[in-house]
């Protein structure tokens, strides 16, 4: 154990989680973890600009390197040019350790349905230190939120209600006006009632009773707790502040949307780390007079009654989940790893459920494995998808010295469906969706038009675009092909989207190129930057016999 803290003694560590708020609360508790295990080492977090306030004044944070983003549908982008920086801050020799903890876009294979456990799996050591979010507020800002109740006398109401009205990621059925709706009902079965509708936009005035929280930052919520008697939820970053180690332990009324199953429960969460979970009430998909009683209950007759009356235990199911891996996972065939091994990760988890276990044998199995026999019991479907895994882990050995080439162009074969006659191109995908659909038309076109098409795989470069937007774009432009021109697609080409590679990807793919297709508008940074201009030139026309 001594010799153990002496090699970890003073490291240089990065740990990556850009967002969401909610995200980089959950790991506020790795950074504590680091610093154990970590002796006197120099944490620095990577966060979006977004979600900075999140990191601000921890004192297990050495260091925060904040990472520009405009908005949540940047994020995808966000994150790979971090990770390219990242990988050159770590070659250049500033870290000694990286961490890259954030799920989405890039760490699927970690994902088991729910947030807190697949972000720690990017971790590789244990989690020994308590399970609680870390937050620590300014001077200033404890000020502030001791003004916003003096100025609403929150101190002499014995009902305040902090009541979270805005959902981000899907968990809830929640909105403002819905929010709104409960509170005018609280306020007019109890005229003593506050309720505060906290969220990052202004609630419209009209009842005394009803307050703006919107003036507050997220980081004041937690002060504002201790002025507060219950707390309302959707499983957002308000409901994570809730939960750090600044706020006062409130009982707190869950509001989920029964589709997500455990993906947004707290309680769940809570039950799968030892936590008590009895001041937590969870209700799914519940009208505005359900609520409205519940609360009443909580507040007349006490919280361990209404919980009994209305707690709504969490149904396991993995319809929600199993969207998220067809979506963010299997749109490329290359991310069939990542598929199972979060597939084997939440059976570890949950065991066999029949819904995974269908998912297994109709979308991966045939994919991985084809012609292969369905396997008996649960331990041989384990076994076959973990054999795969350490296959799969063996071809993509690309940072070891000494792999053959050949294993290498197996597994780019596997990837990308490579064929006889090989051919890529770099849109320019910063241009108009109108030119970038017209760049790849014209060039699917000339492809399909090709006698030996069935033989041809063409590779589109995606490096500066999310896997997500390029499908859309070129979703569309196949429609309009097939619809418009009434082409058929059965026959070929094989067509790959391709994101990012290593170096030794690249070199090893340029050999199996027979051509680049010039198009009207190019990625000519992308172009540079992989030496692709080594690649033998192909006009439209030439594909046009």
């Amino acid at each position: 154990m001594m010799k153990s803290s002496m090699i970890n003694y003073g490291k240089r560590i990065l740990l990556g989680q850009l967002g969401s708020n909610g995200d980089c609360l959950y790991t506020t508790i790795l950074a504590r973890q680091i610093k154990q295990d970590y002796p006197n080492c120099h944490l620095t977090w990577a966060v979006s600009s977004i979600c900075r306030g999140t990191v601000e004044e921890n004192p297990f944070v050495d260091e925060i390197w904040e990472i520009p983003l405009a908005g949540w549908a940047d994020m995808a982008a966000a994150w790979y040019e971090f990770e390219n920086q990242a990988k050159f801050r770590v070659e250049r020799g500033d870290f000694d350790e990286i961490f890259l903890t954030q799920i989405y876009p890039n760490n699927f294979q970690n994902y088991d349905g729910t947030v807190r456990p697949s972000i720690f799996r990017a971790y590789p050591k244990p989690i020994t230190v308590p399970i609680q979010n870390i937050l620590r507020l300014r001077n200033n800002e404890v000020e502030k939120v001791k003004s916003f109740a003096e100025k609403h006398n929150l101190q002499q109401s014995s009902h305040v209600i902090l009541f979270e009205c805005a959902s981000k990621s899907g968990q809830s059925f929640v909105t403002p006006q819905y929010a709104l709706y409960v509170a005018q009902g609280l306020i007019s079965r109890w005229p003593d009632c506050q309720v505060i509708l906290s969220s990052n936009f202004p609630i419209p005035k009209g009842n005394p009773g009803i307050i703006d929280g919107s003036t507050l930052s997220l980081r004041e919520n937690a002060e504002l707790t201790k002025y507060c008697h219950l707390f309302i939820g959707c499983s957002s970053g308000i409901t994570q502040i809730a939960l750090t180690d600044w706020a006062k332990p409130l009982p707190m009324i869950q509001l989920l949307s029964r589709s997500t199953s455990a993906y947004g429960s707290i309680a769940h969460d809570f039950e799968y780390w030892g936590l008590s979970s009895e001041q937590i009430l969870e209700i799914t998909d519940v009208p505005v007079e359900h609520l409205i009683e519940c609360v009443y209950t909580a507040f007349t007759k006490g919280f361990s009654e209404a919980r009994r009356d209305f707690h709504q235990p969490i149904v396991i199911d993995f319809n929600y989940y199993l969207g998220y891996v067809r979506s963010f996972i299997l749109q490329r065939t290359e991310q069939y790893f990542k598929a199972v091994r979060s597939i084997l990760y939440t059976v570890e988890r949950y065991g066999w459920h029949p819904q995974l276990k269908l998912f297994v044998q109709t979308e991966l199995i045939p994919k991985i494995c084809p012609g292969k026999k369905l396997p008996v019991t649960d331990e041989d479907y384990s076994k076959l998808l973990q054999e795969w895994i350490d296959t799969f882990n063996k071809d993509y050995a690309w940072a070891d010295e000494g792999v053959p080439q050949h294993r290498i162009v197996e597994a780019l074969i596997n990837d990308f469906g490579l064929r006889d006659i090989n051919l890529i191109i770099f849109p320019d995908w910063s241009q108009s969706e109108e030119l970038i659909g017209e760049d790849l038309a014209s060039v699917i076109q000339a492809t399909m038009a090709h006698p030996d098409k069935s033989e041809m795989t063409l590779l589109i470069d995606t490096s500066n675009i999310s896997d997500e937007d390029a499908n859309l774009v070129l979703s569309s432009v196949v429609m309009h092909l097939l619809m418009e021109e009434d082409l058929d697609v059965s026959e070929g080409p094989e067509i790959s989207l391709m994101g990012h590679l290593s170096q030794i990807q690249w070199e090893t793919l340029m050999t199996c190129l027979d051509g680049r297709i010039i198009l009207d508008n190019q990625n000519k940074d992308a172009i540079f930057h992989v030496k692709a201009e080594n690649i033998a030139l192909f006009e439209l026309d030439s594909l046009k016999i």
